[in-house]
């Protein structure tokens, strides 16, 4: 075959190659000059994500509306016609009044500050080609200018994930953070959040020490109920615990609040009906979540340590740093009126879910007993160096886990650390072949636990071999859903 030059061939295709390429949706730009219509044509669009918040700073709708005195409206406002915006969103037709013409797409700030500029008049560029695409386009216009906060970011994300079908990687790639596709996941998660007060006001706070996205995404993927991420966010803060850690421990309480929860009297109903009072007011405290619980002589709070440095879990990333209406639990406005008792706040808990908590818990406490009752092994030179490499690799989670059970064993070296990887380091370090056993033995344990209370896959081979080992070793009962996978 004859060459061009080195290595190069002489023969060419006979077309231009064209590669198929994904419709790529862009922000719409004015045209021309558009065409004047009365501001009272003109609506702002019912699924702009910022909503009311176009002003996070009043200072800039005065500079605006002093830009508008000076100058006009520079550039034209893009629109869209009403008829064709509803046609793509029928549930919005009621938001627009009779003399409504124009949905606007870009410009609802030149639109709000119009009127105190005192203009009667704007000029618009109608492209009814983005009726459709709203969605997208209020995100690129935002996202670009960091308008936008993350539960409005999240509702943006959400749309495309609903109404275009696209997948979180496909949202990160198009608005160039392919690399951070958990952004998208992260948002999504925590927009619940936004019917709680508590939470929400903490996310969108920049003080020291608010809760952020992040630490709000792995609380929630821990506790599932947005009611329980401030209180466990809190507990974390005060005790130095991990997401996990502390979601457990209050998980737990309200579990065996839910238990020994004695329903409050209604002042409507009668003194017959009421359960007597106890007679000791000590008897019983109330958890984060404002239901009761036992007090503490119960021992319900003995899964509590401190005295560890905690961090958050591996799902919490670097790259984010800043729903269906949940229950308030509060008084029923119209429960009262009828005369009815106010409903309990419930847990959102399923029964399957409480009996995995449980189960957890109970797990836990059965491999601290065996770590505890842990003897002076056989120190072997072969099995000291493959203990020694097994600590150096094990992730920092399980770190943490082996640790905890380690701190709580009177006269052991584990106290003198605070920081658990700063003991694994210790241990490394040292030349103490069977303390490096015993906690090889703890890491082993507690890496087959975490997997174990893994609700994101089924039970495998290693968390059924791991049950079976408490069963025989430490005399653990198991639950019974953990029974049906151990026959």
């Amino acid at each position: 075959m004859p060459r061009n030059g080195a290595g190069g061939s002489t023969l060419t295709p006979a077309d231009t190659i064209k590669l198929e390429e994904k419709p790529f949706i862009q922000a719409p730009k004015p045209r021309g000059s558009g065409i004047t219509v009365p501001i009272e044509q003109i609506a702002p669009c019912p699924r702009n994500l910022r909503g009311d918040d176009l002003w996070p700073d009043p200072e800039e709708r005065d500079r605006m509306v002093a830009s508008l005195k000076r100058k006009g409206l520079i550039q034209a406002l893009v629109v869209v016609d009403v008829a064709e915006y509803v046609a793509h969103y029928p549930e919005d037709e009621e938001a627009f009044s009779p003399d409504h013409r124009y949905v606007v797409v870009a410009g609802h700030c030149r639109l709000d500050a119009a009127p105190d500029a005192g203009l009667t008049d704007l000029r618009v560029d109608v492209q009814n080609e983005h009726a459709s695409d709203v969605d997208s386009i209020f995100l690129d216009e935002n996202l670009n200018r960091q308008a936008l906060t993350c539960f409005q970011e999240g509702e943006g994300y959400r749309r495309l994930r609903v109404n275009k079908g696209w997948s979180d990687k496909e949202i990160a790639e198009h608005y160039g953070f392919s690399k951070s596709k958990s952004r998208v996941t992260k948002r999504i998660a925590i927009l619940p959040l936004v019917e709680v007060t508590a939470a929400r006001e903490s996310i969108l706070s920049s003080e020291r020490g608010s809760l952020t996205p992040d630490k709000a995404y792995t609380i929630i993927s821990v506790v599932k109920d947005p009611q329980l991420v401030m209180p466990t966010y809190e507990l974390m803060t005060a005790r130095n615990l991990d997401a996990r850690e502390a979601g457990r421990l209050l998980q737990l309480s309200t579990i065996e609040a839910e238990k020994t929860a004695t329903p409050i009297p209604h002042p409507a109903t009668s003194a017959e009906s009421a359960p007597p009072a106890s007679e000791n007011k000590d008897e019983q405290t109330l958890t984060p979540g404002g239901e009761q619980q036992p007090g503490q002589g119960d021992g319900t709070d003995g899964g509590e340590t401190t005295g560890s440095d905690r961090t958050d879990s591996a799902d919490s990333g670097t790259d984010d740093e800043q729903g269906a209406k949940n229950e308030s639990g509060g008084h029923d406005e119209t429960s009262s009126k009828t005369g009815n008792p106010p409903k309990q706040q419930e847990s959102r808990l399923t029964d399957m879910e409480k009996q995995q908590i449980a189960a957890d818990a109970r797990r836990e406490q059965a491999c601290k007993l065996l770590v505890q009752e842990y003897r002076e092994p056989l120190v072997d030179g072969h099995v000291v160096r493959t203990a020694a490499t097994t600590l150096a690799m094990v992730g920092s989670q399980t770190v943490r886990l082996a640790h905890k059970w380690l701190s709580e064993i009177e006269s052991s070296s584990a106290q003198g650390y605070s920081s658990p990887t700063s003991y694994r380091d210790h241990v490394l370090a040292g030349q103490d072949g069977a303390l490096m056993l015993q906690v090889a033995y703890a890491v082993a344990l507690a890496d087959d636990e975490l997997r174990a209370q893994d609700r994101r896959r089924k039970p495998d081979f290693r968390v059924i071999r791991h049950w079976r080992y408490l069963i025989e070793a430490a005399k653990y009962e198991p639950s019974s859903w953990e029974q049906q996978y151990l026959r």
